[in-house]
């Protein structure tokens, strides 16, 4: 990194306007090995079929949104949730789970978002001795007093009408920027 780049870096934690994002790929890494979307859909298409003897449409076989979609299309997704190897999600958390649990905790970030839906980086709190550390779903839990700051997990929602995704910041989910301390 160059001075330029760790200088901003520095004045960012120091002002506490620095906010990491981040995706799938946190839990990618050993020893948490948290599987990709596509293959939680490959498995759970696949133990859906096995057990009703009911085909899944190719185009959601592979495309978990899809297949939940599918799922709910037919009024089977509770019943298709009991399908899912939820311990597959039952894993350690790695270095990078364990450094954003720490910026949290010294407040080194503002918040830190992500679209990770395991607890990895609140096992890692707990770990480091964060005792009362979760997530804030949104902007008004972000804003109750907390020993860590904001972390915002699985908060992307789909745009209306469209295949894209945005950070739910509706008005009625508040907002961070006048966060108490």
């Amino acid at each position: 990194m160059d001075e330029q780049t760790a200088g901003r870096l520095l004045l960012s934690i120091e002002q506490n306007s620095l906010v990491v994002l981040c995706g799938a790929g946190l839990s990618l890494a050993l020893p948490s090995r948290v599987p990709l979307a596509r293959e939680l859909a490959v498995h759970w298409c696949e133990q859906y079929e096995s057990t009703t003897g009911i085909a899944v449409p190719a185009a959601a076989r592979e495309n978990l949104e899809g297949l939940a979609e599918y799922f709910l299309s037919k009024a089977e997704l509770i019943r298709a949730l009991w399908l899912v190897d939820w311990s597959l999600f039952i894993r350690d958390p790695n270095a990078g789970h364990f450094a954003l649990a720490d910026f949290l905790a010294c407040k080194a970030v503002h918040a830190v978002i992500t679209t990770n839906v395991d607890t990895l980086v609140e096992l890692a709190a707990t770990q480091l001795g964060e005792p009362f550390f979760q997530s804030s779903l949104d902007g008004v839990q972000a804003n109750r007093p907390s020993a860590h700051n904001p972390y915002f997990e699985n908060t992307w929602v789909r745009a209306e009408g469209s295949g894209t995704y945005r950070l739910d910041r509706s008005a009625s989910h508040g907002s961070v920027s006048g966060r108490q301390r």
